[in-house]
């Protein structure tokens, strides 16, 4: 009896810690069967945007170098860098000493020929006055001496008249004719036109002196070509303008141009007048633009220049600046889920979906990823619950408690 006491002690230890260890293993695995709270959302189909992105730079609108039509020494200076101006505002002066001179040259000239050409018209008048007088005299002597010669020799022919007499009515018509010959040369001299001619075009000649003076003065005055922003201003007074160099530069930002060079394989995506994002990221903003221009052949590097017309009122858009164009390529329906749904990466992604109360997993093959939200190839179907919260904590066939529900996933 005594050598069996502590194999009866070790027996009944031995099965008071197996019973312990049912009892453990029970309480685990109730534990385990407990359902795991998560929060699910609907799987939906979402308009999704498929974009390609260019970088371009801006430049402005329009841009001009002011030119000095003429030499000479400035004067005034009205403007400075950075201001705004209208169109045909004046922006530098030059002296105009000489050129006012030289207008008054030509005026005087203008009217001087004018007063010759108004005189040689009166003088050319009157001298046909007289001439046509003389020309009707001479031409009547003319017929009356024709008239008593026709009569005299048929008074001849009957002898009622001697030869003498003939002679002299022949005579008479001769002279006749001779008088009458130097009255219509002296008309034909009255009634010409070559010297008021003349007159006419030294005339129009100091007109087109009295022009150019009048622009030589008016270029003295230098104005904005368009309307701006004076970008430069290189001359000051008492410096010579000349129209070798530029005096200035001007920009006009009210439109910006986007240029930007693109392959053969993307010209398909341009066509003129076609609508775009513009992002300018030093700015934050993005703007509307429209092509405007598609070159129709490739430049020297083998690209194809590309123009973008975006409005620009305010005036934020700087010539220079990098932007960036998005164009969209495709639009379609496409089952969308948020990221942070997703366990693993690339062929490893997985997603839970409650169905049943029970977590399935399923894997997913990624169309496309960003931060926020991914779309996918394959893996769920729209109108299914999505775990997008508590996924760690499941694994496939674990019972499910939703306790929310979201929204959508846009």
């Amino acid at each position: 009896m005594k050598k069996l006491f502590p194999w009866f002690i070790l027996t009944l230890i031995i099965t008071l810690i197996g019973a312990g260890c049912s009892l453990q293993d029970k309480e685990q695995e109730t534990e385990t069967a407990k359902p795991v709270p998560v929060i699910v959302q609907k799987v939906e189909k979402k308009h999704f945007e498929t974009t390609e992105r260019y970088v371009g730079q801006t430049k402005a609108s329009q841009d001009v170098y002011l030119i000095s039509k003429m030499t000479g020494k400035v004067e005034e200076v009205y403007v400075k860098q950075g201001d705004t101006v209208k169109e045909d505002q004046v922006i530098i002066k030059l002296d105009d000493q000489d050129a006012v001179n030289s207008l008054r040259q030509a005026q005087a000239g203008y009217e001087s020929a004018l007063n010759n050409l108004l005189q040689a018209k009166e003088r050319q008048g009157s001298g046909v006055i007289q001439a046509q007088s003389q020309f009707n005299q001479a031409k009547l002597a003319l017929e009356q001496a024709k008239t008593n010669l026709e009569r005299t020799k048929q008074l001849y022919e009957s002898e009622a008249v001697t030869k003498s007499q003939l002679e002299q009515a022949e005579a008479a018509y001769n002279q006749a004719q001779n008088s009458f010959n130097v009255a219509q040369d002296a008309l034909d001299k009255a009634d010409s036109t070559a010297n008021i001619g003349a007159l006419e075009s030294a005339v129009e000649q100091a007109k087109i002196g009295v022009e150019q003076a009048q622009r030589a003065v008016t270029e003295t005055k230098i104005k904005a070509p368009i309307a701006g922003k004076i970008a430069s201003i290189n001359v000051g007074v008492g410096d010579i303008a000349s129209p070798q160099s530029p005096i200035g530069q001007m920009v006009s930002t009210e439109n910006m141009i986007v240029q930007l060079n693109i392959t053969e394989t993307s010209l398909k995506l341009f066509t003129e007048g076609k609508e775009l994002e513009v992002n300018v990221p030093s700015i934050s903003k993005s703007f509307k633009g429209k092509i405007t221009f598609v070159a129709p052949a490739a430049n020297q590097t083998m690209s194809f220049p590309v123009e973008i017309s975006v409005e620009n009122p305010e005036h934020q858009i700087k010539p220079g600046m990098l932007v960036e164009v998005k164009i969209i390529t495709a639009v379609q329906d496409e089952i969308v889920i948020p990221t942070k749904a997703i366990i693993g990466s690339g062929q490893d992604a997985i997603v839970y979906i409650v169905k049943d109360g029970k977590a399935e997993k399923r894997s997913i093959k990624i169309k496309e990823m960003s931060t926020d939200e991914t779309m996918l190839e394959a893996g769920v179907k729209e109108g299914e619950s999505l775990i997008i919260k508590g996924q760690y904590y499941v694994e496939d066939g674990s019972a499910i408690e939703t306790v929310t529900e979201e929204g959508n996933a846009s």
